[in-house]
């Protein structure tokens, strides 16, 4: 995931984009297991992906409903979209984490 702010270093950032992949950094590290995700940054990028989906007109993230299917592993993960209804006043989105073929979590955006 690109930096939110042009002056965050790599130390500052949660993700990396390498390619189609979000690279996690060591901030998402969960204090339980530190090879998985804690889940709040998995859901902050669940949001900043439903962001980076084109529109007919500029849209504003209303509602935000994410699921955490399995455990997030700290590994390079595939981000999925899908617009579900697409319009000028409404757009749907399905966002999906995936590890491999697995989908690891979901979100669905209006």
């Amino acid at each position: 995931m690109p930096d939110a702010h042009p002056l965050a270093d790599d130390e500052s950032a949660y993700y990396h984009l390498d390619g189609d992949l979000v690279v996690p950094t060591v901030r998402t590290q969960s204090s339980w297991d530190p090879a998985t995700q804690q889940g709040p940054p998995v859901c902050g990028l669940l949001g900043w992906a439903v962001t980076q989906v084109p529109s007919l007109v500029e849209m504003q993230l209303v509602r935000l409903t994410t699921d955490l299917w399995r455990t997030v592993p700290r590994r390079p993960l595939r981000i999925e979209t899908a617009v579900r209804r697409e319009g000028r006043r409404i757009q749907v989105v399905d966002i999906g984490l995936f590890d491999g073929e697995v989908e690891v979590a979901h979100g669905a955006a209006l």
